[in-house]
């Protein structure tokens, strides 16, 4: 079968756009969330709290930024489950667990109606409700 280069609307819904990383960056002052002395660049805005693989939105109420590298074990790769505990603690010295935690209360501290739902792909939703507080 032939692909048309198409993308579905699911598709599309999980992507970060540059805008997008661009509005996270400002959130965060362009400082990691696991280590605010690392200073972050734009691209590295790019980490899905609920991920893509569980319906999570390419949206700034789901998407944060932390300290990447293409070299080595980073706070993406702990993250997202890629390390072992002690690796995690190692390089954050937090635990996975806690990891989530400030994640979250970073999102909650910025968007009004903030929630893991709101954070999922929705077939007939447009509007998610979800705004920056100011």
């Amino acid at each position: 079968m032939l692909r048309t280069g198409k993308k579905s609307k699911q598709t599309k819904a999980h992507e970060i756009t540059r805008e997008t990383k661009e509005k996270v960056w400002q959130r965060q002052k362009g400082k990691s969330l696991f280590a605010p002395y690392k200073n972050i660049s734009v691209e590295m805005c790019c980490c899905h709290y609920i991920p893509r693989s569980r319906g999570g939105l390419g949206e700034e109420w789901n998407i944060f930024g932390c300290y990447q590298t293409p070299y080595a074990n980073d706070e993406h790769d702990a993250f997202d489950h890629k390390l072992s505990d002690s690796q995690v603690k190692q390089l954050t010295n937090l635990t996975p667990d806690q990891m989530v935690t400030v994640v979250r209360n970073h999102l909650i501290e910025n968007y009004d109606n903030w929630s893991e739902e709101n954070c999922r792909y929705k077939k007939y939703v447009e509007d998610y409700g979800v705004r920056r507080k100011k």
